[in-house]
């Protein structure tokens, strides 16, 4: 029986990955010669976590190219302004409310469902402050 066939032999090895990592990590924070040591580490212990989890394998994504999350209505970003766009107290992040379609740009985007919420893509306000 593989540990892939067994739930408590998978944790026990996340576990174990996750306190070789952290050995590491303490010995980087002394020593900078344990860095890269600990970046391996704890990507070890990433992927035993996931396994016991029953989760995929994460795949490397260089290129940005992984699909963005859909908002409260179901809607995936039209481009990177519109996934960037959100906010506290802001729902259908991805939406055009007034169509309900996907929207195109950060204005479309968004409704503000608490008093004096603000829309934002990243760190900057979009539009006026909700009333």
């Amino acid at each position: 029986m593989s540990d892939k066939d067994d739930p408590v032999m998978a944790e026990a090895l996340a576990r174990a990955a996750e306190s070789r990592a952290q050995i590491m990590r303490s010995k980087a924070a002394v020593n900078s010669d344990y860095d890269k040591m600990a970046n391996e580490a704890e990507k070890e212990a990433t992927k035993a976590a996931r396994h016991a989890a029953g989760l995929p394998e994460e795949l490397p994504d260089p290129e940005g190219t992984a699909q963005h999350l859909a908002d409260s209505e179901g809607n995936f970003p039209a481009n990177a302004e519109v996934a960037a766009t959100g906010g506290i107290g802001i729902k259908a992040s991805n939406t055009n409310v007034d169509t309900g379609k996907p929207a195109t740009t950060p204005e479309q985007a968004g409704e503000a469902i608490v008093e004096g919420a603000q829309k934002v893509i990243a760190d900057q306000p979009v539009g006026k402050r909700s009333k």
